[in-house]
């Protein structure tokens, strides 16, 4: 129970929110399917969306209360890493859906898994160990007490080896097989920012030129997106690039989703047309309750449906960041700063792509959108997060008695 007590209140509020608006407006924009898939369309993804939540709520509770960032050490790392990749390319057993193999199928009641969804946090776990307890274990000593010079160069190849290309050799490799073979460039994107977070906060000196290096990098890719749409992107991915310049290009086939979307935003206006009513649910927006149930939220409820997106994921957010900033643990930081970077990210990409500021991605608004893997990773990231804040109060609290 002081566990419990011990952990934010505002972030289980928070969430709490974003979970009911999303069992509301998964029936909601399930209605306008409701002719092609059956009358009980709505009903029978209300239900699941509200069992996905109680088994997500049921893992949060359980994580919040069991995980410790010693789970992850020297022997288990490895465990988890191969069992996540091992996971990852099981995906390859099943047929592809919409060119994309991310989902393990078959599983009772006809449910599908999404692993990548769930590596984002076992990364940053992994992460936060490689970037802290690698530096200590290889720290340097003083040139002067090695045997000869050829000591030392070796023990800074190892250094070098275990603290940087270690952690990124593990990012990378996670990273080419959720683009590469499961084609899935959207979750490989947000992956590889949230691990970029994870390498921005490493405080060990060690770092200070990666980091620097990735700065570099971010920069650069951002100034010559012009060249990558010109001469290096092509396929479905040239075509994103071209409903995002002009989302009323092809608007019954290729921006077909995006330019509903807009009209479906412009509808709403400031006070929305009224929960129920959205006109672009009915056949506009196919599967308007998955990655596009942001423009039905807000065509129905206007600027209040934007406030209850934005303001619980803003509390999240800061609250998780500054949780981070004073955590006593370093391993806390890393933590912590992945997560809210990953509700960051799937915040950001949605909205950005339904309202046409960034390419549309199909990335899921967390604890909102339709969907069991990304609901339940969302609430075991809260978990992870809950845990480590709990520690971080009770240390607090001890301080303050002390």
């Amino acid at each position: 129970m002081k566990r419990y007590k011990s952990q934010d209140r505002l972030i289980f509020l928070a969430i709490t929110v974003l979970s009911i608006l999303g069992i509301v407006m998964v029936g909601s924009a399930s209605i306008g399917a409701a002719t092609t898939n059956g009358s009980t369309w709505a009903i029978t993804n209300i239900i699941k969306q509200l069992v996905f939540c109680l088994v997500g709520l049921f893992l949060m509770i359980v994580i919040s209360r069991l995980y410790n960032s010693a789970i992850i050490n020297r022997r288990t790392w490895m465990i988890f890493y191969v069992i996540m990749i091992g996971l990852l390319l099981s995906c390859l057993l099943w047929t592809a859906e919409k060119g994309t193999q991310a989902w393990i199928r078959g599983l009772p009641f006809g449910l599908t898994l999404q692993p990548s969804e769930f590596s984002k946090i076992v990364l940053v776990m992994i992460l936060a160990y490689l970037l802290v307890d690698m530096p200590k274990k290889y720290r340097l000593k003083h040139p002067t007490t090695y045997r000869s010079l050829q000591s030392y160069e070796n023990a800074l190849k190892m250094r070098r080896i275990h603290c940087i290309y270690k952690p990124l050799f593990v990012v990378l490799v996670a990273i080419a097989v959720i683009a590469l073979i499961q084609n899935d460039t959207g979750t490989a994107v947000i992956t590889l920012a949230i691990c970029l977070a994870s390498f921005f906060v490493a405080k060990e000196r060690i770092y200070t030129k990666v980091q620097n290096l990735m700065m570099i990098g971010v920069v650069v890719v951002i100034v010559t997106l012009p060249l990558w749409y010109n001469f290096i992107i092509k396929g479905y991915m040239a075509t994103r690039f071209q409903t995002w310049l002009n989302p009323l290009s092809d608007v019954t086939n290729a921006s077909q989703q995006v330019a509903n979307a807009l009209i479906a935003i412009t509808n709403g206006g400031i006070f929305g047309v009224g929960l129920g009513n959205s006109t672009q649910k009915f056949g506009y927006i196919p599967e308007a309750h998955n990655d596009f149930i942001s423009s039905i939220i807000l065509e129905e409820l206007g600027l209040i449906g934007l406030a209850l997106i934005l303001i619980p994921y803003m509390i999240i957010i800061y609250r998780l960041l500054k949780y981070a900033k004073h955590a006593s643990d370093p391993k806390t930081t890393i933590v912590l700063t992945g997560i809210a970077s990953y509700f960051f990210l799937h915040l950001f990409i949605n909205l950005g792509g339904v309202s046409g500021l960034i390419p549309m991605t199909g990335v899921p608004l967390l604890f909102v959108s339709s969907g069991g893997s990304s609901t339940m990773a969302a609430f075991v990231a809260i978990g992870v997060a809950q845990a480590l804040i709990s520690k971080e109060n009770k240390i607090a609290e001890m301080k303050s008695q002390s």
